[in-house]
């Protein structure tokens, strides 16, 4: 186990569980298949997961058939998805890939799965931004997937319903920048506006009333919408904090809109 530094000066501990070679190219045609078909294929099957499970009209089913034990499961499995996402992306397009691993908190907690990769040499912008949202994507496909199955398994409806909203949660959570966190949000929003951090440019810009009129006379609307998105990114520092919670007690939230709906 070793230490991670991030920019907001908390310490992470990293510990690598597979480490790859070069043996890993092999697959690359197939991660290629894979990573062309993971847009289109996540949206199309999430569109139909839900209009399948929204529109049918079966009743809902009782709260004792929720597993709590199985929804915790399905998150998991979800994880490694998104990370497995992350690593086809960059088998697909060539990247150094090293090793696969888990981040750790206080070398106790467990905060999230990485994948790490070295850089490439001449990397378009399209290839750095589907290998930064290709996790975002696998939850996406992973989201419809559990609305296929809560629609087709009545027994389990519920826990895959549930399984299927966190998937959301934590597409949402990923696209919004962090302090220092470096997630696929921040990293596609870099890699589009071609900057270091757009965490720091959002502070510097929110933190001068000329930087802010300068960019809404340069760029009129879309300098608005450059404001309201600095403000966000600032207003989600401790969006950690809020995915942890959101782990722990959305299952009781669930059960009140499933049974309600």
């Amino acid at each position: 186990m070793y230490p991670i530094l991030c920019e907001d000066g908390k310490v992470y501990y990293g510990l690598t569980l597979l480490t790859f070679g070069k043996g890993v190219r092999k697959a690359r045609p197939l991660c290629r298949l894979l990573n062309a078909a993971l847009p289109a294929g996540s949206v199309l099957t999430f569109l139909i997961g839900a209009a399948l499970l929204f529109w049918q009209n079966s009743d809902r089913v009782p709260v004792d058939n929720y597993s709590l034990l199985l929804f915790y499961a399905l998150v998991i499995v979800s994880m490694f998805m998104h990370e497995a996402a992350h690593l086809i992306a960059a088998v697909a397009y060539g990247y150094p890939v090293s090793e696969a691993g888990v981040i750790f908190y206080l070398k106790i907690l467990p905060a999230c799965l990485y994948v790490g990769h070295g850089r490439k040499k001449n990397a378009t912008k399209g290839e750095e931004i589907q290998l930064a949202l290709a996790g975002i994507e696998a939850n996406l496909l992973a989201a419809g997937l559990f609305l296929l199955v809560a629609a087709l398994w009545e027994d389990l409806s519920m826990t895959f319903f549930a399984a299927a909203v966190s998937n959301i949660f934590i597409i949402i959570s990923n696209l919004v920048p962090a302090k220092g966190m470096e997630d696929d949000g921040e990293v596609a929003l870099n890699c589009l506006f071609e900057v270091k951090s757009i965490y720091t440019v959002a502070r510097k810009c929110m933190r001068s009333k000329k930087r802010r009129r300068r960019l809404i006379r340069s760029a009129g609307l879309s300098g608005i919408a450059c404001i309201a998105l600095f403000r966000l990114i600032l207003f989600t520092n401790e969006k950690y904090i809020l995915w942890a919670g959101f782990i722990i007690f959305s299952p009781m939230v669930f059960i009140m809109l499933y049974c309600n709906a």
